[in-house]
């Protein structure tokens, strides 16, 4: 007979707590209930670029782009973001009733989801194999893991707000988290890298079809697993590597090539300030001049600057939300922010501030213990190079956005991984360090109210709602006024304002 397998209590626990967790995100990204957001600009773009594609076309209608578009003088519009988000409309979408129900809300639901019970796994890797050995000490640990993971990371802040700015940002944020559980579980096993190689080339792949700051770093820290690799397993490892440097390369041309067709230039990644060529959408709907200060920075400081890297770590590091108690201090960042950056140019700051030492307190903490952890893999430290890489970029950029802190995520969880290795054995031991216990609830509990005090007002963030006329949804007539400047025929404006399946001008 088949013996039944059993799951042990802290298992369960945690399953549980990801059960809890993947429920909750469901909740709050959900169209529909008791917590349903309001109409977040750009839930259908991605929708409607699907249905583009199976028209053998690579634009998206103006009036679904809107400002976020980049366009051509003729008034084309395409989409400068990857198309990695499409993945599930390929997998879904010919059973979805696209394009009157969008499916931003399940795609940012899935990749958040996906991407938190990645983390998890890498986490509990480490801690399931170095931390109290069985009996409550290891339930009691294994639940605050869990709920620091689900509760005080980015999938939370992912979930509550499924707009057009979060679907490449989630589906990077998987691509993350399956990088990190792979690189960590071959770690922690001491294995031969094998097949582990093409996964994290699948990762990488399809991060620089999301977010290519993000995908950068992956696609070193492939390089780096290679290298590794042929040193170690010598033959073993050829047929993996060729297959995982087939995968880099396949993806890699597909980018180039979706550049060339959407931009003109493989090495073009998005239109300009200039209004004579493809530009970006404000400038050439008349909403930001092509000299506007914004525009200026990145003309003379680029859009990566090595310069800006320091004032944006600090910020994104220990910046305060603007408009709480915290209020006074958090002028006084800005204004050290402002300082240090005189010499950058303008560097756009979108609201709500809140610093990742405040959102991720739990894994500050255990990553503090990387310092002081012996015993680690030295294979660890190409994933804290890896995920570095992609944070280093991240913070050279010249916005700073909530979004853009979820970037530098898999370095922070990278680190932890490695502090795990120190602290994960001591909360075994009997005494069971009853200062670094309180001190790791401690910071769990603050990093899930403080997540969850930033999900509140994030929640209304892009809405189409909004007081400004950023996000707001256009009708024909209003599509037609804002492109009569261009001088374009009636027949052209008709074109560019119309919506599929609308034929009559009138409608």
């Amino acid at each position: 007979m088949l013996q039944r397998r059993t799951i042990d209590p802290a298992t369960a626990g945690a399953i549980g707590v990801a059960v809890l967790g993947a429920l909750l995100y469901g909740l709050l990204a959900s169209p529909i209930g008791p917590l349903a957001p309001n109409e977040a600009f750009g839930n259908d773009i991605y929708d409607y670029y699907f249905l583009s594609i199976l028209d053998g076309r690579l634009d998206v209608p103006a009036r679904i782009l809107r400002l976020e578009g980049h366009y051509t003088p003729d008034g084309t519009g395409y989409l400068y973001h990857g198309l990695a988000p499409l993945l599930t409309r390929f997998a879904v979408g010919w059973a979805w009733p696209l394009p009157e129900v969008s499916m931003a809300y399940a795609s940012v639901w899935f990749w958040a989801v996906s991407g938190t019970a990645f983390y998890h796994l890498a986490f509990a890797t480490v801690a399931g194999r170095f931390g109290p050995p069985a009996g409550l000490r290891r339930v009691v640990w294994s639940v605050v893991l869990a709920f620091g993971i689900w509760f005080a990371s980015p999938g939370l802040l992912f979930a509550v707000r499924p707009s057009l700015f979060h679907e490449p940002n989630a589906v990077a944020y998987a691509m993350g988290g399956g990088f990190v559980f792979l690189w960590t579980r071959n770690a922690v096993l001491g294995r031969p890298w094998g097949w582990t190689l093409p996964g994290l080339a699948i990762c990488a792949a399809i991060a620089l079809h999301a977010r290519p700051n993000v995908a950068v770093g992956l696609y070193a820290g492939v390089v780096i697993a290679l290298g590794l690799a042929l040193l170690r397993d010598r033959q073993q490892a050829i047929r993996p590597a060729l297959l995982a440097i087939a995968i880099l390369g396949v993806s890699g041309l597909g980018f180039l090539g979706l550049n060339a067709v959407r931009f003109g230039s493989a090495v073009e990644v998005h239109g300009s300030y200039d209004a004579e060529s493809l530009s970006y959408g404000p400038v050439f709907w008349g909403h930001e001049m092509s000299d506007s200060p914004r525009a200026s920075a990145f003309e003379d400081y680029g859009r990566f600057n090595l310069g800006r890297i320091l004032p944006n770590a600090m910020l994104y590091g220990l910046d305060l939300p603007e408009k709480s108690v915290a209020a006074p201090p958090s002028e006084a960042i800005l204004s050290a922010y402002r300082a240090a950056t005189e010499g950058l140019g303008f560097i756009r700051i979108e609201p709500p501030r809140i610093g990742a030492v405040w959102l991720w307190a739990p894994w500050i903490v255990v990553g503090m213990a990387a310092f002081a952890a012996r015993g680690a893999p030295r294979r660890l430290l190409g994933l804290v190079a890896a995920t570095g890489i992609a944070a280093v970029l991240t913070l050279a950029y010249g916005t700073v956005t909530l979004r853009y802190r979820f970037d530098t995520w898999p370095l922070f969880a990278a680190v932890a991984v490695v502090g795990l290795y120190r602290i994960a054995p001591a909360l075994g031991q009997g005494t069971g360090r009853p200062i670094l216990s309180g001190l790791l609830v401690a910071a769990t509990l603050f990093g899930v109210g403080m997540t969850a005090l930033t999900a509140m007002g994030y929640r209304d963030e892009f809405s189409v709602n909004a007081p400004t006329n950023f996000f707001v949804r256009w009708t024909r007539e209003e599509c037609i006024a804002k492109a009569k400047f261009h001088d374009f025929s009636q027949e052209r404006l008709d074109q560019i304002c119309a919506l599929p399946g609308e034929t009559d001008p009138a409608s």
